[in-house]
């Protein structure tokens, strides 16, 4: 008889309600923001979070749907678990650019494995007409892209997640258990649009 009430990661089975984004939909940002901007024959890598988990999956077929399914000429060179990590990003990237000499766009499914991958492209002298699109909407993706280093990130909103959450449990506590879940959505962001999100 009591209530379980979940944020930011998803259970396999059992009862419960929930305040969520769908991670589906900030990977079919990043594959819309791609499909769109990627030149002709593009080549591309993918860095994954941790293996097994909802969110990096989801994020991962959301991209795949929006961008790879709907621009065959897009190619994806290769993608790897990088772990949600910035030293495993840079890690992976640094092999990859030894590997292939063309490379037009990196997505990751956080903004610490973007931020890593820039980092590698900087390196390398390659980060010129790269497109680098990460998820989280952190401080140092924001200046990346502000700066024009990194192209894209898609804004999870953690505060509407958090409004969401004490909305379920308040009325828990008030005796009405909630039927419906709680859905908060992403938002994109790129230089055209970073002067209302950079601080």
């Amino acid at each position: 008889g009591i209530p379980i009430v979940i944020t930011n990661r998803g259970l396999a089975g059992g009862k419960y309600i929930s305040s969520m984004s769908d991670d589906k939909e900030a990977g079919r940002m990043q594959g819309e923001y791609m499909a769109k901007n990627l030149p002709q024959g593009a080549k591309i890598v993918y860095l994954e979070g941790e293996t097994g988990h909802t969110g990096s999956m989801a994020r991962w077929e959301g991209f795949k749907e929006a961008c790879l399914d709907k621009r065959p000429d897009v190619q994806l060179l290769t993608r790897a678990v990088a772990n949600w990590s910035t030293a495993d990003a840079i890690k992976d990237m640094t092999l990859w650019l030894k590997l292939f000499p063309q490379i037009d766009g990196v997505v990751a499914g956080n903004d610490g494995m973007a931020v890593g991958a820039v980092q590698a492209l900087k390196d390398a002298n390659r980060l010129n007409g790269c497109l680098v699109s990460g998820v989280d909407a952190t401080a140092d993706a924001l200046k990346l892209i502000q700066a024009g280093e990194m192209s894209q990130t898609v804004k999870q909103d953690a505060a509407g997640q958090a409004d969401g959450l004490f909305t379920l449990i308040d009325s828990c506590l008030k005796g009405k258990v909630p039927t419906e879940n709680i859905t908060v959505p992403f938002t994109s962001i790129t230089k055209e649009n970073i002067a209302q999100f950079a601080k």
